[in-house]
């Protein structure tokens, strides 16, 4: 998988204290659809016909990956075409502020945006990359939202990973299985 390509040295264990909730916060969670919207082409996946989730991860000398999967669960071809869509959420439910880049990362190689068609059954991947963030004192992302792609409707799920408030994280373009 061109989008996670692996360091070459042995996994580091990661280690991450989650700081407790402040139960004075409201929180103001990140939308469950993108304010920046793409223009959704009619031939592109919808939320009903592709899900999309992480399938797990990579620590490498300082370096953080996190593979994204998108599978055509329907009985009719569609296509992706761009970056999916990524927000995160911190230990009190709100937003959590990072630069999201198009890009590759230490840990990631970025092919570029390209159309895709699944198939019936198919993955395509992408990858997050980041470096090594000190979450000691910071409102840390516990949770993911994940869309195809801006203006899809984002699945929400709990993530154990070091990405801070002001931190950088890496997005690859989707990319088809090589499997």
């Amino acid at each position: 998988m061109a989008a996670a390509n692996r360091a070459a040295q042995e996994p580091e264990v990661v280690t991450i204290t989650v700081p407790e909730p402040d139960p004075l916060v409201e929180p103001t969670p990140p939308p469950l659809v993108a304010p920046d919207a793409a223009t959704i082409d009619p031939n592109w996946c919808t939320p009903e016909q592709a899900w999309v989730t992480s399938v797990g991860g990579d620590a490498a000398t300082g370096h953080r990956m996190m593979t994204l999967r998108a599978t055509n669960v329907s009985d009719v071809a569609c296509e992706l075409n761009g970056y999916p869509d990524i927000a995160f959420s911190d230990q009190n439910g709100s937003e959590l502020v990072v630069d999201l880049l198009q890009g590759g990362s230490f840990m990631t190689d970025d092919a570029g945006a390209a159309a895709i068609t699944l198939q019936p059954g198919e993955d395509a991947f992408a990858a997050l990359g980041w470096n090594a963030m000190a979450p000691a004192g910071s409102n840390v992302a516990v949770t993911l939202y994940l869309a195809l792609y801006p203006g899809a409707s984002r699945s929400v799920e709990p993530v154990t990973v070091d990405i801070v408030e002001g931190g950088e994280v890496a997005v690859t373009a989707w990319e088809p299985s090589e499997f």
